[in-house]
């Protein structure tokens, strides 16, 4: 099934049929309402009369035979939601389907469309978005067909152009497929977000603001002159008096920039498509046209992995006011490096990072405002760095200075550091000191830090942080006997390739790349085990990564599991499922490692599972480690205004202090003298301030070790990192249904919060039949729920770390944090380590309730015909004449789990009172042929003993408890 879903914003001036506009500022619900849950109908949204065929609308009673769609909606997680979908069982080749939005009358810069989709089936196709105004249509963003989207509900965000006038939504859908397949897209919960306009201001807009001339709507300064309008009626002032901004578009060149010439490569003035597929963007942002210009890294040969493209902006006087940059900026790619901003006070100098992002943000441009200062002159530095393959473009475009951003006219002054020479009196560095090769003395502990101090790199040269075994194996070794069994071995181009494994390469995607695999052979090779050992890294940061990338080929050969080894002890971080539906195809693999941790290896390790030897293996490609350096001492004072310091010099992040995480590696950042303020709970003593809410279907536990479930849930919890360790987590087994919630509530919230209040937690999410972690707020107990936050994906067997702001209620208010169950029972969540920032002030008084409850739960739904037992495993409806039969015909045999001793199904068909009366002859005729058997059978058995009799007879009544 290949669907292509576009999304189209279309100006619809000038339509014919169109007769009145919604207006975003005075929502009347209805046939104008901004969004949809599909509950009660399409909420104004109408079918196309001139395409093939039309969206479904699902809930759990009419879900045809052989539907592979979720199983429930989004809204609610139950199989009684509502959703609509496409499904290629009913479509024919090139129809398509239209759904169309009302028309609404003006949107607002922050306007976006929201909506949850859910691919299903395989070939599902790809999800576009596209605007088109006065005829012109403009592409605004594309989920790829190889996004990682299957058997799960995800997040779409896309952004609607500033000032847009009478426009509809198109939902497209077009069926691509070759021959009909059980597969397709569905979507929930479709949303207009931030669209409306701020009402008219007669007085002032106050400090930080500006009035648009013709609404006398109020604006943010951080947006005047930013190449995009905020005022859209009238005069757009906003974007009419700029020259005291500096500004750069990238249409004649790059302005007040300079390509740096310490770097690997440069950055490219381009416009249109960058040339590689599901990378770069396809136009720029100032014009949305393949004629406007953009600059953007070119990551093709002959760059290599992490290779860094800088420019630097003009100089800017030291201790401005109000300084900050502007810039949109574009990342697509499923390897994608990252971009990151820095600023330096001397050429060729050490560089401070302000800001980077280094995720996939799929086709669309995206906004970010900085502020920057420092004490002396300085530049503002924009990198680009390679991924670990080509797939990875990054493009900025419309940068842009604040007024404060003042030119010093002056240059900096160049960085010098003198290399000492080769020898020192006696020969040699200092005792603490580590020697380069060029005889460079460098800092103690340099060597395989992660940090590159000396200048030829030897100090890092054993032990790379990244490896894509183009040139062997990057000081990786084979483990020896009796450690393992086999060797893994290089894949050196497509054309010498023995087995069954992948062409091409994740590197380059090409069938020249190399790669490192394990197969199975002609004979054998069950249990035996390949493990590829690194080297030893001195140090790891609190967010340390080791990332790799792998591709499962053949049938279920075994698991791939990643190990940390420390002082001769090993940890499992990670471990890659077979049978995972990620068969051939290269699939991302993550393992954290744990802040702070010294002289550690990794190691890669393989299990052939295979009973019988059959083509199929693993193979690995693209090593990464990824934010594992520590930062260096800073002089006392040194940090920057958002970052506290530990004792021993180094600057870390002031919003991750007392967070059950050591940024310190001294461990002064999580001192209890320190975190007096915060509110802090390990579960290890109970609850603390938190308790199970009422309203739901069933509660959070409190654990130590394992779930109980294979393959779900974790084995140690997050504070001690032992068994011995609490946490809490939803125990998804049966009699759990899927879309069940589990809600924990906290502590009352004061409002208003006058400094910045933040929820941190860890979460734990594994299983294939993962459900959500959702995180509220609500201004009433009972009342409805405002969501901050959600996680619905697998995410193996880690500790993953989340930080919510709560600025979004205006009253006292408490948090939610909602487990919601998937649709099997592998997938228990779990959660520890949870606190509140010292704005996170308790109210002192109780929140109102509402009396009436919205209830929403899955407990009274029931999908089956009156004459049908549902399985509680799998939803799934059987007749009511094979339940409590003796055989299993629900796949866990929940059928013969209905205290069959004592009950049994009600009969399929109405009882007369013909069929009763006979039931009874019959039944009366019955008993009284049995008593004579056993009389007569009874008097020829009195020599025997009574204990055989009794034998004889007992299995009779066991046969009536099974």
């Amino acid at each position: 099934m290949a669907v292509i879903f576009i999304v189209l914003l279309v100006c619809i001036s000038g339509l014919a049929g169109v007769s009145s506009q919604c207006d975003f500022n005075s929502p009347d619900g209805g046939n104008c309402a901004t969004s949809c849950d599909f509950e009660s109908g399409l909420c104004g949204w109408t079918q196309s009369t001139s395409d093939d065929f039309d969206w479904r609308l699902r809930d759990g009673s009419n879900t045809p035979n052989g539907y592979s769609g979720p199983a429930g909606d989004h809204t609610t997680g139950a199989l009684s939601g509502r959703y609509l979908y496409l499904d290629g069982t009913f479509t024919n080749v090139s129809s398509t389907s239209t759904l169309v939005s009302p028309t609404f009358a003006l949107a607002a810069r922050t306007c976006r469309l929201t909506l949850w989709y859910h691919f299903f089936g395989v070939e599902y196709g790809d999800l576009e978005v596209r605007q088109r105004t006065d005829g012109d249509v403009k592409h605004l963003n594309k989920v790829l067909d190889k996004f990682p989207a299957l058997l799960q509900w995800y997040y779409g965000e896309i952004w609607i152009d500033p000032c847009v006038e009478n426009f509809q939504i198109l939902l497209i859908g077009e069926d691509k497929q070759k021959l009909p397949q059980e597969g397709g897209i569905a979507i929930d919960d479709v949303a207009f977000k931030e669209c409306a306009f701020g009402p008219p201001t007669p007085s002032s807009c106050g400090t930080g603001y500006s009035k648009c001339s013709g609404t006398s709507v109020c604006y943010s300064n951080d947006y005047q002159c930013d190449f995009t309008s905020d005022c859209c009626q009238g005069a757009p002032t906003d974007e009419s008096y700029c020259g005291s901004y500096s500004r750069c578009d990238f249409e004649f060149g790059i302005c007040d920039w300079t390509q740096l010439d310490d770097d690997d490569f440069d950055w490219t003035i381009h416009q249109g498509g960058t040339g590689s597929d599901n990378t770069g963007p396809d136009y720029d942002h100032t014009t949305g046209t393949e004629e406007g210009h953009y600059i953007y890294i070119e990551i093709s040969n002959p760059s290599r992995p992490l290779d860094a493209a800088r420019i630097a902006s003009y100089v800017i006087a030291g201790n401005p006011t109000d300084c900050k940059i502007r810039y949109w900026y574009h990342i697509k790619g499923n390897a994608v490096g990252a971009l990151t901003i820095y600023t330096r006070e001397q050429e060729k100098g050490p560089l401070h990072q302000l800001w980077q992002e280094a995720q996939d943000q799929r086709d669309q441009w995206q906004f970010e405002v900085l502020d920057v200062s420092r004490r002396n002159d300085f530049q503002v530095v924009i990198e680009g760095n390679r991924g670990i393959s080509v797939v990875g473009d990054i493009a900025i475009d419309d940068v842009s200075f604040t007024p404060g951003c003042v030119a010093a006219n002056r240059a900096l002054p160049v960085h010098t550091t003198l290399i000492p020479p080769i020898s020192r009196p006696g020969g040699t560095c200092a005792p603490m000191e580590y020697t380069c090769r060029n005889g460079q003395c460098v800092r103690g502990g340099a060597y395989c830090d992660f940090h590159y101090d000396c200048f030829d790199g030897t100090d890092e040269a054993d032990c790379p942080v990244v490896c894509g075994f183009e040139l062997g194996f990057c000081g990786w070794d084979q483990a020896k006997f009796p450690e393992d069994d086999m060797d893994w071995q290089i894949r050196e181009n497509a054309g010498s390739m023995d087995f069954n494994g992948p062409v091409n390469d994740h590197t380059f995607n090409s069938p020249e790349g190399k790669y490192i695999y394990v197969v199975s052979g002609d004979l054998p090779t069950q249990d035996l085990t390949a493990r590829l050992v690194s080297k030893t890294y001195a140090y790891a940061s609190r967010s340390c990564k080791f990332t790799f990338w792998y591709n499962m080929f053949g049938v279920e050969y075994g698991d791939l599991e990643v190990y940390i080894r420390t002082d001769g002890e090993e940890k499992k971080l990670r471990k890659e499922l077979d049978g995972y539906g990620q068969y051939a195809q290269w699939n991302a693999g993550e393992a954290d490692i744990d802040a702070c941790t010294r002289n550690f290896q990794i190691i890669l390790q393989v299990t052939d599972k295979l009973v019988v030897s059959v083509p199929s293996g693993f193979a690995v490609d693209d090593f990464l480690f990824v934010d594992c350096e520590v930062p260096l001492p800073s002089s006392e004072g040194a940090c920057d205004a958002l970052q506290a310091q530990c004792s021993d010099g180094q600057c870390y992040a002031a919003n991750q202090q007392c967070d059950f995480a050591a940024d310190c590696c001294d461990g002064t950042d999580e001192e209890m003298s320190h975190c007096g303020e915060y509110n802090m709970c390990d579960f290890e003593n109970g609850l603390c301030d938190w308790s199970n809410l009422q309203g739901d279907e069933f509660d959070w536990t409190r654990n130590s070790g394992g779930t109980g479930t294979g393959g779900t849930g974790p084995g140690k919890d997050h504070t001690t990192g032992t068994k011995q360790g609490y946490y809490m987590y939803v125990e998804v087994d049966r009699p759990r249904r899927p879309g069940d919630r589990a809600r924990l509530g906290s502590f009352y919230i004061l409002r208003p919060i006058t400094e910045q209040c933040s929820v941190r937690f860890f979460y734990h999410m594994e299983g294939i039949g993962i459900g959500a972690l959702n995180v509220y707020t609500r201004t009433m107990v009972n009342g409805p729920l405002t969501q901050v936050w959600s996680k619905a994906q697998e995410s193996g067997d880690n500790w993953y770390y989340a930080s919510v702001g709560l600025g979004v209620e205006t009253t006292g208010f408490q948090v939610v944090i909602e487990a919601v169950r998937g649709y099997s029972n592998d997938g228990d969540i779990a959660i520890d380590d949870i606190s509140f920032t010292p704005g996170c002030q308790a109210a002192g008084y109780d929140l109102p309730t509402l009396s009436t409850v919205s209830y929403t739960g899955t407990q009274g739904f029931n999908p089956c015909k009156d004459n049908e037992f549902l399985c509680t495993e799998d939803y799934t409806c059987i007749p009511n004449n094979k339940v409590c039969n003796g055989a299993f015909d629900c796949p866990q045999g929940s059928d013969e789990d209905q205290n069959c001793a004592s009950s049994r199904p009600e009969p399929v068909d109405d009882n007369n009172a013909v069929a009763i009366a006979m039931g009874v002859i019959f039944g009366i005729l019955g008993i009284a042929i049995i008593a004579g058997m056993i009389f007569l059978y009874m008097k020829n058995m009195d020599s025997k003993p009574s204990g055989l009799v009794e034998q004889q007879i007992d299995p009779y009544k066991g046969q009536s408890e099974i």
